[in-house]
């Protein structure tokens, strides 16, 4: 697999008609059977490139071997980044028997978990002493339910440390909005717990058990 995040397919398909690729503005990816496919379609590029008087970016532009237990060889990169998810080995469980083993596939990346971190963090709901938990549920389930709804696609127990992260800023807000109410973590986790037993749909990650109240400590 050529994987590339920063390059500008122009023709792509008079390039490589036999190879099957995705492409998003000016990020793709290029499927190959072998190390040799991979290597000659990357010359092409290189050359379509040039021509246009452009070039493939120097760091981004890599060979990809995606390991898993069909593809047990070795190779020095066996991971990459496309759209906001990584695409490594991952364990998985097969949907009809139930057993486990290693497939190749996507989920969200550390860059956009950063991102995603970053912009919980800008809240400051534990600043935020003025609102209710329903207010707070009002200006954040409309992200919530965005980021679930793109990045739960695919291995949705990644977003899992997200939004225990979250559930512990609910608790910060719970210590400045309450502060006569002195109480430890496990105390209020456990509370936190039986309300989400009552308002079930009140976090759109309170919906799903793998992300939900349940992940918290």
């Amino acid at each position: 697999m050529v994987s590339n995040n920063g390059i500008v397919f122009l023709t792509l398909g008079a390039i490589i008609p036999n190879y099957p690729f995705e492409r998003y503005a000016d990020d793709g990816i290029i499927h190959c059977r072998t190390e040799r496919e991979a290597k000659g379609i990357l010359d092409a590029l290189k050359t379509r490139m040039k021509r246009c008087a452009l070039e493939l970016h120097p760091d981004k532009t890599k060979i990809v071997y995606c390991k898993d237990d069909s593809r047990k060889g070795s190779a020095e990169i066996t991971q990459f980044d496309f759209l906001g998810f990584t695409f490594r080995i991952r364990t998985v469980r097969n949907r009809y028997t139930g057993a486990l083993f290693n497939g190749y596939g996507p989920a969200i990346s550390l860059k956009a978990q950063r991102k995603i971190r970053d912009e919980i963090k800008s809240w400051k709901i534990y600043k935020r002493s003025d609102l209710s938990i329903f207010d707070i549920s009002n200006f954040s389930n409309p992200k919530i339910r965005g980021w679930i709804g793109y990045y739960g696609k695919f291995y949705r127990s990644a977003l899992c440390r997200i939004f225990r992260e979250f559930n512990m800023c609910l608790f910060y807000w719970d210590k400045q909005k309450y502060k006569k109410i002195k109480g430890s973590k496990r105390k209020f986790f456990k509370w936190l717990r039986n309300f989400a037993k009552v308002y079930p749909n009140l976090f759109e990650h309170w919906r799903i058990k793998s992300v939900g109240v349940s992940t918290v400590q």
